[in-house]
């Protein structure tokens, strides 16, 4: 028997300011699990601490979660852009297993060459025959006067060695054809996480 297939694929969508979607993509196969992901599950999975170079490049030790313990890996659902999530960067460097962060990560806010993080969603898991999966989306708002361009995307999470988020991980990276998001319109981002028999 063979094991279940694991896919993630993302799409990007691009919106004018009145909400008009104006450009997308076609789901493109993801090809970017990072270390990263692997060492957060394996935490997950054993009593133990770890290693993990954050994505300031800092080595953080972690603490695997224990009954009487709040640590935990997780995606804020709320506008806070350093608690995991997605994210965007400029920067067009080949992906390697061993990526800690993205090339060149937009910065939140409304200055010269930044992108206004919105909320991410993540959708609970849906059951399809023998598929299931979850949808991870994110918008990213243009308010900077002028045009910011994106070339990579990717999925961070963040880990807490108590109740509330200590360092961010980067599970995923993937290099995208280069998208111009002109000011006032907005660029959504959305990974689907999958498995099958």
């Amino acid at each position: 028997m063979f094991p279940p297939i694991q896919s993630a694929t993302y799409r990007l969508r691009l919106y004018d300011p009145s909400g008009k979607l104006v450009w997308g993509t076609r789901r493109r196969k993801a090809k970017s699990y990072l270390k990263n992901m692997i060492e957060t599950l394996y935490l997950c999975w054993r009593e133990t601490s770890r290693t993990i170079v954050d994505i300031d490049d800092v080595s953080q030790t972690a603490v695997a979660p224990s009954s009487t313990s709040t640590k935990r890996s997780w995606w804020n659902t709320t506008v806070v852009p350093t608690e995991g999530g997605l994210a965007v960067g400029s920067g067009n460097a080949a992906v390697t297993i061993s990526d800690t962060k993205l090339n060149t990560k937009i910065a939140d806010g409304s200055g010269s060459g930044q992108l206004e993080y919105r909320a991410n969603v993540v959708a609970a898991p849906i059951l399809l025959g023998a598929d299931t999966f979850i949808y991870i989306t994110q918008a990213f708002s243009n308010r900077s006067g002028a045009d910011v361009t994106v070339e990579e995307i990717g999925i961070e999470s963040s880990w807490g060695n108590n109740s509330v988020p200590t360092w961010t991980w980067l599970w995923m990276r993937d290099i995208v054809t280069a998208v111009v998001i002109p000011d006032g319109f907005s660029l959504v981002v959305d990974y689907k996480l999958q498995i099958s028999l």
